[in-house]
């Protein structure tokens, strides 16, 4: 930890000589959160370091221009009302605080900076280059793992932790745990997808930058894909298989294929009795990760009975669950592993409300600016939510504001072209 001061203040230097470089930086560095260290007595984070350097260089070096997040205002602010008022609710107001933080006040901060940032087709292909990089990074030691155990924590490293007397070998990359792997790649997979068809079909195709980003979005997509294999995050699978359907039945130049080939996998799926079997045992929540999650699920359903309007409030969850919980054989999960739920628990009735507005519109814009394969990225985050928990970490809420940033951007920038 001692090279820390040293990395941070590297990074200011760029940051305050070339604060859109620190951006692109900062993009590809989301997975610094695990980082982590007291600060004064205060838990942070590296991720949190380095954005703190970023929004200080940001606000002292950015261009006085206005920043259009038309739209947008209005939902950040009930979102932000809504995060601070459960913040009181919760039982824990420390723990609160923390995630009220760094889940909502940064990356709210994170997506107005993005906005700015981000003003042309050029720079927000820029982030998505950058995201591309972890996501080769990530891909590249999860084989890594595969083939070494090299830092893969049990009971994913094969070797089961007591009562268990049976383990499975599951990449893991930087996280503690596989699934982290599918909820950070799996959104980006449709856009690597379309960053591919951009740099394919732009004509000057001897250009050095186009050859080099195209080859970096093959490598993007290529690595993702084997994570996600390498981790067995099955929700991730079919979140990112579902955007980049939806990204390919949307774009007009590929509807006919997309559907052929939707149609076409549907068909093997009935046609091939295991395929159909596990289809069916995946869609009815069957195996033992769908039953586990049905249980959690009726127990929370039970505890909100009693708190509909509020939820347990922000970190609160796991200490109001608790006298709910019965089914001993299953630990009680830091959130319930449905989207739905998740937002229910941590931001009650009116956070579910506010979160679909937002996501409404998310589609609008993208659909208004026939962004395909950015839609199909908030596909696969709903997609992929349906199971697991697809806001409520760091680096992820961080990224899901990124993509509402790439929205709204694109909006503005084509209403400036259009004005």
């Amino acid at each position: 930890m001692t090279f820390l001061p040293l990395v941070f203040l590297a990074y200011a230097v760029v940051a305050f000589a070339k604060p859109r470089w620190a951006f692109l930086l900062f993009v590809g560095f989301l997975p610094t959160y695990l980082i982590r260290f007291p600060l004064g007595g205060v838990p942070t984070t590296a991720l949190e370091i380095l954005f703190a350097i970023l929004a200080v260089a940001w606000f002292l070096k950015r261009e006085k221009r206005l920043i259009d997040i038309r739209g947008w205002g209005a939902l950040l602010m009930l979102w932000l009302g809504v995060a601070t008022l459960q913040m009181f609710v919760s039982p824990d107001f420390r723990a609160a605080a923390g995630v009220w933080k760094a889940y909502f006040i940064e990356p709210a901060l994170f997506f107005i900076m993005a906005c700015d940032f981000l003003r042309t087709h050029e720079e927000r292909d820029q982030a998505l280059r950058a995201l591309g990089s972890t996501a080769f990074a990530i891909g590249g030691l999860a084989l890594i793992q595969r083939f070494t155990g090299w830092g893969v924590p049990p009971p994913f490293n094969g070797v089961p932790i007591p009562p268990a007397t049976e383990a499975e070998f599951r990449s893991t990359a930087f996280y503690g745990f596989p699934n982290a792997i599918g909820l950070f790649l799996a959104p980006l997979i449709p856009l690597f997808v379309g960053g591919i068809f951009l740099a394919t079909n732009i004509h000057d195709r001897k250009d050095l930058k186009i050859r080099l980003a195209h080859g970096l979005y093959v490598a993007a997509l290529c690595f993702s894909l084997l994570a996600l294999l390498l981790a067995e995050s099955e929700g991730a699978v079919i979140g990112a298989a579902a955007g980049i359907a939806v990204a390919g039945i949307l774009a007009p130049k590929t509807r006919k294929l997309a559907l052929g080939l939707c149609a076409l996998g549907l068909l093997v799926i009935l046609a091939v009795a295991p395929l159909r079997h596990l289809a069916v045992e995946k869609a009815t929540l069957s195996d033992w990760s769908g039953r586990v999650r049905k249980e959690i699920w009726t127990e929370t359903f039970e505890m909100l009975k009693d708190r509909p309007l509020l939820g347990a409030g922000l970190s609160g969850y796991q200490a109001t669950f608790a006298p709910y919980h019965k089914a001993g054989h299953i630990e009680i999960f830091q959130y319930p592993h449905t989207i739905l739920l998740n937002l229910w628990t941590e931001l009650g009735i009116a956070g579910i409300a506010v979160f679909a507005l937002i996501m409404a519109r998310f589609f609008q814009q993208a659909l208004a600016t026939k962004s395909w394969t950015l839609a199909g990225g908030g596909v696969a985050v709903l997609v992929h939510g349906l199971v697991d928990v697809p806001y409520f970490k760091n680096d992820l809420a961080m990224l899901f504001w990124l993509l509402m940033a790439f929205a709204a951007s694109h909006a503005a920038e084509t209403r400036r072209v259009s004005s």
